[in-house]
Order: C-alpha cells, then sequence, then structure tokens
C-alpha cells in the first residue's frame, strides 16, 4: 500500500518527467527544424559557405550534446 508521502512524491516525479519529455520534443523539433533547413540551404545553393554553415552548425549541436 503506497503511503501518502510516497503517492505525492510519484505524481511530483510524473510531473517532472513529463516536462522533461516536452522540453525534450521541443529541443528535436527545434534541431529537426534547423537542420532541414541547412540541408535545404546546401542542396538548393549548393554553396561552399552553406556547406560550412551546416558543417559548423551540426558540429556546434554535438558538442553541446557530449
Amino acid at each position: 500500500m503506497e503511503t501518502p508521502q510516497q503517492k505525492q512524491l510519484r505524481v511530483d516525479l510524473e510531473h517532472r518527467l513529463v516536462k522533461d519529455l516536452e522540453a525534450m520534443r521541443d529541443t528535436l523539433t527545434h534541431l529537426s527544424l534547423m537542420l532541414h533547413d541547412l540541408r535545404f540551404e546546401v542542396e538548393v545553393s549548393q554553396s561552399p559557405a552553406a556547406a560550412q554553415q551546416a558543417s559548423d552548425c551540426i558540429a556546434r549541436i554535438q558538442a553541446r550534446e557530449h
């Protein structure tokens, strides 16, 4: 049987998990859109500047993950 304290802790953890999942979803959506935009720039323009910008952005994102 769950004590009131345990129940409150479980509810608090559930709420935190939902908030964390929403934050991760928002971050992943933002990164996905950014990468799609950069890929479009590279494919359409085929310019070295766009390719370098995409590479720099991907490197920054990967550096933040580690």
